[in-house]
């Protein structure tokens, strides 16, 4: 007799599904992050313009240049944290201080440098920008001294 024939071997198994192809790339909108600092930036400036107001804080916009004694985020304090630590620092020379309200960062200066206006092409128009106590009194001091020179040259 004949040997039996041998079993007949398995098939394979079939290959894996090929998998859907990935989606086409999105294109970021790169329009996005500047929308939000735009609206966030006007949000914060109404914000303390109401702050200020309502605690008869006296403030401008625009910034100062030169003299910054020292910088420091002001989230969440804002323009109201920034002005009352100037006038903490006053005894130390703090004479102005200014508030940022596209990075949250307040800046505080000593006596010297000048002023810039607010202008809306260089971003001023969201910064605002404020003298201490000790400052304005200094300017009275400084005007009635110059004054009574005055009147001592009739």
């Amino acid at each position: 007799q004949a040997p039996a024939p041998p079993p007949p071997t398995p098939l394979p198994p079939p290959p894996p599904p090929v998998p859907p192809p990935p989606p086409p790339p999105t294109q970021p909108d790169v329009a996005a992050p500047a929308r939000k600092l735009q609206e966030d930036k006007v949000r914060c400036k109404s914000k303390n313009i109401a702050l200020l107001n309502a605690l008869a804080i006296s403030f401008r916009h625009g910034s100062w240049e030169y003299g910054m004694l020292r910088e420091f985020d002001a989230y969440p304090g804002m323009a109201v944290e920034c002005a009352q630590a100037c006038e903490a620092d006053a005894a130390s020379g703090c004479r102005h201080w200014e508030f940022d309200c596209k990075n949250m960062n307040c800046k505080l200066f000593a006596e010297g440098g000048y002023e810039e206006d607010d202008s809306a092409q260089f971003g001023r128009d969201y910064v605002f920008l404020g003298d201490t106590a000790y400052h304005h009194r200094r300017l009275k001091e400084e005007e009635v001294a110059k004054l009574s020179v005055k009147k001592g040259d009739l």
